[in-house]
């Protein structure tokens, strides 16, 4: 079986350096046959941080708010063969 999966920005809503990976997070596999000529996705529920509350500033005090959403992450063998954008192998603990 494969070792490494990716998160790319075309199935994660773009900027996937957003999101945080709970440890307890439950990890859900699916055949995909449509997907780059048949992958098993692997997803589940994760953290995004809010873009808001910057104010142009470098740093801030306290932790960004976050929402609920969902990540996917397909074998790295098989990133980058859609659109351009953000792809990560190592996510942020949550």
């Amino acid at each position: 079986g494969r070792l490494i999966d990716c998160v790319e920005a075309s199935d994660n809503d773009s900027q996937p350096h957003r999101r945080t990976l709970p440890r307890t997070a439950t990890i859900e596999a699916q055949h995909r046959p449509e997907l780059l000529g048949g992958v098993v996705t692997l997803s589940t529920a994760a953290l995004a941080d809010a873009a808001d509350g910057w104010q142009d500033g470098l740093y801030r005090p306290e932790p960004p708010a976050t929402a609920e959403t969902r990540l996917t992450a397909i074998p790295y063998f098989a990133w980058d063969n859609r659109e351009p954008g953000e792809m990560l192998v190592w996510l942020r603990d949550g």
